[in-house]
């Protein structure tokens, strides 16, 4: 039987096209010690009003923690390149948009269970999110970020 893999960092992202309400796409990629990829996940959302690009990157976000708390993974470093985002994750910033805080409640449940910590990182380092996100949308919204 073969042994788990506990992943050491999961990336996050989100995106908007056109911001506001395009087609949202959001993704997350768990990876091992070395670098390597473990698991990831994509989603998409058509055009409605209320997506926007915080909106993404919140939904990127709680799929992470989603597959973190079902995989049973704890205390994994959890990164993304929404400095908004990051910063209300971490308590720096105050959540005050009313279409944003049910989502960040959620997040913030989810990362005590899963005791989640978090780093904001700029976008090239987040490239394997980003590229999982952007996938998801119709070819003629998909640009490099």
């Amino acid at each position: 039987m073969d042994t788990p893999i506990i992943p050491r960092v999961v990336y996050f992202d989100g995106c908007c096209e056109p911001n506001p309400g395009g087609w949202m796409g959001y993704a997350w990629v768990a990876l091992a010690a070395d670098g390597s990829e473990i698991a990831h996940g994509a989603r998409v959302k058509e055009p409605a009003p209320e997506n926007t690009n915080n909106r993404a990157e919140y939904f990127g976000l709680l799929a992470a923690l989603v597959w973190l708390r079902e995989q049973g993974h704890l205390g994994v470093l959890v990164r993304g390149d929404s400095q908004l985002v990051i910063r209300q994750m971490e308590g720096k910033w105050r959540c005050g948009a009313e279409n944003l805080l049910p989502l960040y409640e959620h997040a913030q449940r989810l990362a005590l269970t899963t005791r989640a910590t978090f780093e904001w990182v700029r976008g090239p380092i987040n490239h394997r999110a980003d590229g999982y996100s952007r996938a998801q949308l119709p070819p003629a919204w998909r640009r490099a970020s």
